[in-house]
């Protein structure tokens, strides 16, 4: 029997379908990493901000009217690019509108940008001393200032507190 050079239907195949796998590797990992950089873009984003505002309450802390009677004053990005603390880079793809909060407790300063600007009142509640019935708790809650307000938070607490597996905390 003569066999012919070249590649047989199953060796052709093999090929493809680690192709194709090795294909899908790679975009997975990419768009990983597309994830993570945007989200460190939005994090940088995020503190140039607040160190713009933190900048304009020191230089004019006097000015600021609203600080002297409520301790909250809240700037507008525009504002803050025509005072030349940030530049029109800092706050691309951004509302010019929403606003920087300043918040004045007990003579500290606290400063929150928050981009979908739907956790400044999260903010200014959460900014006195936060008590937790355990302090075991506050791992779990301190990103929402000691407010339950997401499901995997009851969960980590009944995995803590109750030792239950997460289906089981799932189901309650």
């Amino acid at each position: 029997m003569i066999r012919k050079s070249g590649f047989t239907l199953i060796e052709l195949l093999l090929v493809i379908v680690i192709l194709t796998m090795t294909t899908t590797l790679i975009v997975v990992n990419i768009n990983k990493n597309v994830k993570d950089v945007k989200s460190l873009a939005t994090n940088i984003q995020i503190s140039n901000i607040e160190s713009a505002a933190y900048l304009l309450y020191n230089d004019y802390k006097e000015e600021l009217t609203t600080i002297n009677t409520t301790n909250i004053e809240s700037i507008s990005l525009s504002k803050l690019v025509t005072l030349g603390l940030l530049k029109n880079s800092d706050v691309e793809n951004l509302d010019l509108n929403n606003v920087v909060l300043i918040v004045k407790i007990n003579d500290k300063i606290k400063i929150k940008y928050d981009p979908l600007q739907n956790n400044n009142l999260i903010f200014i509640n959460g900014l006195e001393e936060i008590t937790y019935i355990d302090g075991s708790l506050s791992d779990i809650l301190k990103d929402t200032y000691g407010i339950i307000v997401y499901q995997e938070q009851i969960m980590q607490i009944l995995r803590l507190v109750a030792s239950y597996s997460f289906s089981e905390a799932d189901l309650i």
